[in-house]
């Protein structure tokens, strides 16, 4: 399998759950679990509660902040030049530390635990699972605990 782009942006003044390259490598491992064989493009991009709270408002009519966004990526938004690519694109996931340390507390697990879970969720997400009724939550919370059992993350 070719190397992934993995891109990891931290434009929050807080320290992120992992270092950037275990960030890397953790996603690597569970594209992996998902089955990906093609090379894939994915930004991380860790941002503020005001910043996150502005993108919920705006994306979701929601505002208040909350612990992550998932932006898959439409292959319909290609302009025809753009056909060639190589790569799949996934999309875009935007974590605010602030409210992943906040929630980790109030589960009682660890900041870095939350966030390999957020993470599993996003990209879940970006490979078209969804909660939107209970059949299809029910089968995205088996993915998901079937792949964090696999990481072995406590």
């Amino acid at each position: 399998m070719p190397k992934n782009e993995i891109l990891v942006y931290n434009y929050s003044k807080e320290r992120l759950p992992l270092t950037k390259k275990e960030i890397i490598s953790l996603s690597q491992r569970i594209l992996t679990l998902f089955g990906e064989r093609e090379k894939v493009c994915l930004s991380l991009i860790f941002v503020s509660p005001s910043e996150i709270k502005k993108l919920n408002h705006y994306w979701r009519k929601k505002n208040e902040p909350t612990t992550v966004l998932t932006f898959p990526y439409s292959a319909d938004s290609l302009s025809k030049d753009h056909q060639e690519i190589k790569e799949k694109d996934l999309g875009d996931i935007f974590f605010c530390p602030v409210i992943i340390k906040k929630r980790a507390q109030e589960s009682k697990i660890s900041y870095k635990k939350n966030f390999v879970i957020l993470l599993i969720h996003s990209l879940a997400h970006l490979y078209g699972y969804d909660h939107k009724n209970k059949r299809d939550s029910l089968i995205m919370e088996e993915v998901e605990k079937n792949i964090l059992a696999k990481l072995n993350f406590k």
